[in-house]
This record gives structure tokens, sequence and C-alpha cells, in this order.
């Protein structure tokens, strides 16, 4: 018998600190790894601190990981 391969997960909490701490750089906003991981990071971040709905908080993180890519 083989198993399945596990689904991918979300970031965890403690990886997210981690992930929100970096600084955005020229090279992490070319990695689209990189820039879904802070976006889901950011969108976590604002539904637990900002009590945000989860639709409007991806937009706001996407809006925010851009505005900050713009600026490297």
């Amino acid at each position: 018998m083989s198993q399945a391969q596990p689904a991918p997960t979300k970031p965890k909490g403690g990886k997210c600190v981690v992930i929100l701490k970096e600084p955005v750089t020229k090279e992490s906003c070319s990695d689209i790894k990189k820039v879904r991981q802070r976006v889901m990071c950011t969108t976590l971040q604002l539904v637990k601190e900002e009590n945000k709905p989860f639709g409007v908080a991806i937009k706001d993180a996407w809006r925010k990981t851009k505005e900050a890519c713009r600026i490297q």
C-alpha cells in the first residue's frame, strides 16, 4: 500500500513570525513562493489582530505586499 502525499498546508504561526520579520527585497519580491507566504502570513495577522474577515484581509495583504515590492 502506498500512502498519499499530504496536501500543502498554510504557514504556521511560528513560521509567519520569521517570514514577516524578514525585510522585503527585490529578490524576495521576484520569488512567487516567498510573495505568497508573505501574503498568507499577513492575511492571518490581519484576521487575528484586526478581526478582519478573511476575504478582506487577503485583499489587504496583497495590496500591502504589492506596495512593499513596488518600493524595492
